[in-house]
């Protein structure tokens, strides 16, 4: 109601700043993103009222201007592309629908089309969405690059080994996916792990990559990893029908580096960058180059109108902040980085570090703009599990003692007014040897009733 009351009152103020007057001059130059002529990176009623600001004035539009300009592709800049941002702004925070999504790892991916025809894997995904469908999804989050490899027709990537004799034959898994899942009424996320190469260091595609605990990832500082990775993302924008970009919480891996040196493999590029004036330390360094990437895939998945850019992170924001230089926090804050966040809260109430009440809470209490949604990510795989190792003493068999552990979850998620759910993941209905079958079953059963609440 107060976002309703809200935007009423932004109608009213455009109207009354409709015959005010405003040269042309003080227009923001143009972002990438369609429909943003303030320049703030993020569509809002300041777009709508400087539309119609200059429309009134017959303000002359330069030609970055209608690069962004022409939100309906019409060829021209007028009272419709405000009126039409107005209404997409409408549909999107006062009509838009709560999430509830399933995550379809890489895992599961490759169950579905690896040594298949064409047809048993279309039939395999086909099959697979009509069971989120069933459970209540309305929102895939589909794995198309999990270790610089591509489940999908790329330029830029490898065909992943399980998906190249398909990709060769014309079959390609992305396109099929979003054809499915948009003839079911699903959205569909591409799913992505920006720097992620894997243990076969022939996958990677720049040589700026370092090795830890036997994997190898990108250098996230490195110019030509930052363009290949907006690259990757930009030709799944361009290409395919996607609803949106999702980025998993693999940044720099945890641990990987310390937190006041610099590391071999980084050294050229902090010595670039202070040689060029920075003044930034290591860590915050780190940080800020994240976050340049970050804004650049926002802006590239914004090119596409309704296409949204989000993160899962970890749930814990020390990692997150100190070890992965994820910072989340200026994510929510600023605009030009995320549309969501979907923080991965896969522990228990009684988790002896982050217990998921306190760890809720604490994402829930971050300042965020209106604009920046909240997801629950929910370790739907830890469900009926017999031994949660890591969790503390007092928790290790919380999940085996409990069959509604999702559901209370859930129920916790919405009292706190979040946007959504999202399960991890959905090959988890089939319960492994580490699983009690009854009491997972039991529990991921009253999860799917759960979230249909979320409306």
């Amino acid at each position: 109601m107060k976002r309703c009351i809200s935007l009423l009152m932004s109608i009213i103020l455009l109207v009354s700043v409709f015959v005010g007057t405003m040269s042309a001059s003080t227009v923001s130059a143009a972002p990438s993103l369609i429909g943003d002529i303030d320049g703030d990176r993020e569509l809002s009623t300041s777009d709508v009222r400087v539309y119609l600001q200059n429309i009134a004035v017959g303000g002359a539009w330069t030609s970055a201007q209608k690069t962004v300009g022409d939100f309906d592709g019409n060829g021209a800049i007028a009272t419709t592309d405000a009126r039409n941002i107005l209404t997409y702004l409408l549909n999107e925070k006062v009509e838009k629908e709560a999430v509830r999504g399933f995550w379809i790892p890489y895992m599961e991916v490759e169950e579905m089309i690896y040594n298949k025809t064409a047809a048993n894997a279309r039939a395999a995904i086909n099959a697979c969405f009509d069971d989120c469908k069933a459970k209540g999804a309305n929102t895939i989050y589909f794995h198309v690059r999990a270790n610089s490899d591509a489940y999908y027709k790329s330029s830029y990537f490898n065909a992943n080994p399980k998906a190249a004799s398909l990709l060769n034959q014309g079959f390609d898994p992305l396109a099929v996916a979003v054809e499915l899942a948009h003839a079911k009424g699903m959205k569909i996320e591409a799913w992505i792990n920006p720097y992620r190469i894997g243990t076969d260091a022939s996958r990677a595609k720049v040589n700026a990559t370092f090795l830890f605990e036997n994997r190898y990832y990108y250098v996230p500082s490195n110019k030509d990893v930052q363009k290949l990775v907006v690259n990757g993302v930009k030709e799944i924008v361009d290409n395919y029908d996607v609803d949106g970009v999702q980025f998993d919480d693999y940044f720099y891996p945890k641990n990987s580096v310390s937190a006041t040196a610099v590391s071999s493999f980084e050294q050229s590029d902090y010595n670039t960058y202070k040689n060029n004036g920075g003044t930034l330390g290591v860590a915050d360094w780190r940080r800020s180059v994240v976050n340049e990437l970050v804004a650049s895939v926002y802006d590239v998945c914004h090119t596409k109108p309704n296409c949204v850019f989000g993160i899962s992170p970890s749930c814990n924001f020390t990692a997150n902040y100190d070890q992965m230089y994820a910072d989340a926090a200026h994510w929510a804050k600023y605009p030009g980085y995320v549309d969501y966040l979907a923080p991965q809260l896969y522990v228990g109430f009684n988790h002896a570090s982050t217990p998921y009440e306190q760890c809720i809470k604490d994402w829930d209490a971050l300042p965020r703009r209106d604009s920046v949604q909240m997801i629950a990510g929910l370790a739907l795989y830890k469900t009926g599990l017999k031994d949660d190792t890591w969790a503390g003493t007092n928790a290790r068999t919380e999940w085996l003692n409990n069959s509604n552990m999702m559901a209370r979850q859930i129920t916790m998620a919405k009292s706190l007014g979040w946007d959504g759910i999202g399960f991890y993941s959905h090959q988890s209905f089939t319960v492994d040897s580490t699983r009690d079958a009854t009491v997972a079953k039991k529990d991921m059963t009253s999860a799917c009733e759960a979230w249909l609440t979320f409306q």
